[in-house]
């Protein structure tokens, strides 16, 4: 199994070649994006979690569902 990396924004333009460099690295990327300004379609490397980064039980959710090893914050 892959080390997860929860990346917030990973839907983003910055965000998502940040997925891409991890999952190339060998980690698996967890997108984090509410999609107010990212795009489904950047999410090519992972899986996507819908979630507002400012919603401590999203996040938490997320943390709880995938256990990442570590956090990059790419959101706005």
């Amino acid at each position: 199994m892959r080390k997860t990396v929860l990346v917030t924004g990973g839907a983003g333009f910055i965000g998502s070649h940040v997925c891409k460099a991890l999952a190339k690295d060998g980690f698996m990327p967890i997108t984090f994006d509410d999609l107010v300004h990212g795009h489904r379609d950047n999410v090519r490397w992972g899986p996507l979690e819908v979630g507002d980064r400012r919603d401590p039980e999203a996040v938490r959710g997320a943390f709880t569902i995938w256990n990442p090893i570590a956090g990059v914050h790419m959101a706005g």
